[in-house]
């Protein structure tokens, strides 16, 4: 007869902080579905279609009177909301 796997019950929001708080690498993690995930670097693919999606407003704003806008990556740390 089978048996079930157990698995782990879901992450808390509080959990994930916790688990952020001792973190000191580099690496950036999300919290989805209640299980950790890291992420990894963008593609060089990815990076060529946030270039073509934010090259036209860019384009658009560099000659209008509005300050510029940036595709620069987030900040070190985690957000101040989820």
């Amino acid at each position: 007869m089978p048996h079930a796997i157990d698995s782990p019950p879901p992450i808390t929001v509080t959990e994930f902080d916790r688990f952020l708080d001792t973190q000191r690498g580099e690496t950036r993690y999300e919290l989805i579905g209640g299980e950790i995930v890291a992420m990894t670097n963008p593609t060089i693919t990815h990076e060529d279609i946030v270039g073509n999606i934010g090259g036209p407003p860019r384009s658009s704003i560099r000659t209008s009177s509005a300050s510029s806008i940036s595709a620069a990556p987030m900040p070190a740390g985690r957000p101040k909301c989820w």
